[in-house]
């Protein structure tokens, strides 16, 4: 067979500029052609529904329930495993001083915008609700140097189950990418904003805090003993929330628009 001939370099540049756009709409705009998301699955619904019928007003913010995958979850009371890890933190910090300083400095941001609180002791001998502890650790990006913060270990197994197995992830709610475009072109202005800490803008239902459960130091002094805190907003690390502030931001475009 006669060889096709070499292709021009300005047909070279035109094929490379092919390829890239149509990678660019079978990944950025996946969907966008065929939407493959006909219907809600019904875990989706169900996640919907416990959000739905649990949403109020509290504290100025909305309040909303964790999406159980039953009800009640099966959680173990993992309060030993919890401990030990904390202790183990707590020998680390004390072996490094900059260690030290991101364990403290995340304590300060975290109690100081009340984002969790101190277990009282009616609330530490509760029976009759779901109860789990999150072992938690600092952590580094490279790319954000100087914004340390700490991760609350939702996957943390015990009894062959975790926090995050006993949640639904509730729908996706983002907008699509080819719609968000499409938005923009439709007016002369455009606006951009970013919800700073958007999952700890939602308040948890006051029922679901104590499988929110973590050990702390008083006053951040790591030589005494620890104690027992709950989270009051949903945590980044977990399962739902990201269905859940999304959730919450679609509630508040609601509002705004009554």
């Amino acid at each position: 067979m006669p060889r096709s001939p070499s292709l021009h370099p300005y047909e070279r540049v035109n094929e490379v500029l092919k390829h890239q756009i149509e990678r660019l709409c079978t990944t950025d705009f996946e969907g966008s052609l065929v939407e493959t998301k006909v219907c809600l699955s019904l875990e989706d619904k169900k996640a919907l529904l416990i959000m739905e019928e649990i949403l109020k007003m509290a504290e100025g913010d909305f309040q909303v329930a964790l999406p159980w995958r039953d009800n009640p979850p099966y959680l173990p009371n993992n309060r030993v495993i919890a401990e030990r890890r904390e202790l183990l933190l707590k020998e680390t910090a004390a072996q490094g001083r900059r260690f030290a300083e991101k364990v403290l400095n995340h304590a300060e941001r975290v109690y100081g915008k009340g984002l969790c609180k101190k277990s009282s002791q009616e609330q530490l001998e509760v029976n009759d609700r779901p109860i789990w502890y999150l072992p938690h650790h600092p952590v580094t990006h490279h790319l954000k140097p100087g914004k340390d913060r700490v991760v609350y270990d939702c996957a943390a197994s015990y009894g062959r189950t975790s926090l995050n197995q006993q949640l639904l992830q509730g729908p996706d709610q983002t907008n699509q990418l080819t719609g968000v475009l499409i938005r923009f072109s439709e007016e002369l202005i455009a606006t951009v904003a970013d919800v700073e800490a958007m999952f700890h803008h939602v308040l948890v239902e006051p029922q679901d805090r104590d499988a929110l459960r973590f050990f702390w130091w008083p006053s951040t002094d790591l030589s005494g003993e620890m104690e027992e805190y709950r989270m009051t907003r949903h945590l980044l690390e977990a399962t739902s929330p990201p269905s859940v502030a999304n959730f919450r931001l679609r509630k508040t475009a609601d509002l705004r628009h009554k």
